[in-house]
């Protein structure tokens, strides 16, 4: 397995593994755009914000990754997406690709946004994430 940054090349790739996020965009009330995805993905892929996890030339899970400055100007990091392909989890390749973005981001302040909803919430608690605040949504 190799996490290496993603090219255009790769986009077909990760829409596909984005894909498997719709459930669960549907599932919390969120309507789910590919043109919109695909536009996204060209300008994180541009700023290097993409990272591929692959198994010989096939990607198996991607991390959507930025950095920011809070409301006080202080720098911090935003893991926004982790998707491993079904077949590939609980194999510990998501704690991989957790532990290498944390080294790319060398940051001190780490957010890594998850749903309520999400299936993963106990492998980044394991990973010494915890709650830092709740978002309260509403669905009209």
């Amino acid at each position: 397995m190799k996490l290496t940054r993603a090219k255009y090349g790769d986009i077909d790739s990760i829409i596909e593994l984005h894909g498997e996020l719709s459930p669960l965009a549907i599932q919390t009330g969120r309507k789910v755009s590919r043109e919109f995805v695909k536009k996204n993905l060209k300008r994180a892929i541009a700023n290097n914000e993409i990272f591929l996890f692959k198994d010989k030339q096939k990607v198996v899970g991607f991390c959507w990754v930025s950095k920011s400055l809070d409301h006080f100007g202080n720098e911090y990091s935003d893991i926004k997406v982790i998707v491993i392909s079904p077949q590939y989890q609980n194999k510990g390749y998501g704690r991989k690709m957790v532990k290498h973005i944390e080294k790319y981001l060398c940051s001190t302040d780490i957010r890594l946004t998850v749903l309520n909803v999400n299936r993963a919430r106990g492998l980044y608690r394991k990973l010494g994430y915890k709650p830092f605040a709740e978002v309260l949504r509403k669905v009209k």
